[in-house]
């Protein structure tokens, strides 16, 4: 399942503000034909033989390779000009910054793991400053009517750079792990991992 919003459409048209919001989730069920522990043995066969509903669902939370996926995103969240002062724009103008949010998280869950999360969180600023610096043509007013001439008469360049532009980004990872002992049933500790960029 996955849905794209646009939430600024909740905001009065006269204050420009747009945020773009996806949400996603989906689920995925694998079942195996034969059981995971006994691997001759049909899984249907192991579920009927079971006693109680409580057994049933242990053994299908063995058996079963299970990863749950979820998403939400809000990209180049900003107010845009708009009105009288659409056309003019000055450096500090809050609309030349732009925000993002995401957040991904993958759930897993097999034979093998016990559980395993794995989540991603970015956060971003971006800042866009566009300019109209007037161009410098330092040989066209040459006197030559030489059509090798033309490229050098149109040469030209500017004084200061068109656009001003920058992005901060900061990522973070956060990653839990626990295996099963199917062997013993023994408890293992989980393993963490996390990085912050």
């Amino acid at each position: 399942m996955a849905t794209s919003l646009e939430l600024g459409k909740f905001f009065p048209v006269s204050t420009g503000i747009t945020i773009p919001m996806y949400y996603g989730f989906g689920e995925q069920f694998i079942k195996p034909e034969y059981d995971a522990i006994d691997t001759d043995i049909k899984y249907k066969t192991i579920q009927s033989d079971l006693e109680n509903s409580e057994q049933r669902s242990k053994r299908r939370k063995l058996a079963q390779d299970y990863t749950r996926r979820r998403s939400l995103n809000f990209t180049n969240v900003k107010k845009n000009k708009v009105g009288k002062n659409a056309g003019k724009s000055k450096p500090w103008d809050v609309e030349n910054f732009n925000f993002t949010y995401g957040f991904t998280e993958v759930f897993k869950r097999n034979l093998n793991l016990e559980y395993d999360i794995q989540r991603d969180y970015l956060a971003a600023v971006g800042y866009n400053f566009n300019t109209q610096p007037k161009g410098v043509t330092p040989f066209s007013k040459m006197k030559t009517k030489s059509k090798y001439a033309k490229p050098i008469k149109d040469f030209n360049f500017n004084l200061l750079p068109s656009t001003f532009s920058f992005r901060w980004d900061v990522n973070r990872h956060y990653g839990e792990t626990q295996l099963r002992d199917i062997a013993s049933d023994a408890y293992i500790e989980p393993t963490y991992f996390k990085t912050f960029l």
